[in-house]
């Protein structure tokens, strides 16, 4: 998700609640880092959203999210506690640093 704020320069309001309860995950480092083959992040224009779901209903699909006009990636972990809250842009400069090898 950082990385799709990254290259468009918008925010995201995430909360994973949904997503821990359906994947019956409750380990942070697991919701946040584990990828595989059949997890996709999908950006769905809000006009489009009930189009989608009813596409996808009755497959393990849940929304975690928002892209906000503001320049801040808000994460939330089940129950509403609070993993991250940072400027985008401070994230990017981050995680762009670790690619910096000169």
């Amino acid at each position: 998700a950082g990385e799709m704020a990254f290259a468009g320069g918008w925010g995201l309001d995430l909360d994973l609640t949904r997503l821990a309860a359906a994947a019956g995950l409750d380990d942070a480092v697991t919701l946040l880092f584990s990828e595989s083959q059949t997890r996709w992040l999908v950006e769905v224009p809000a006009a489009s959203v009930a189009a989608w779901e009813q596409t996808f209903a009755g497959l393990p699909c849940v929304a975690v999210g928002t892209v906000t006009k503001g320049s801040r990636l808000s994460l939330r972990g089940p129950g509403g506690q609070t993993w991250v809250d940072a400027a985008v842009a401070d994230l990017k400069t981050a995680w762009q640093r670790t690619l910096d090898w000169n």
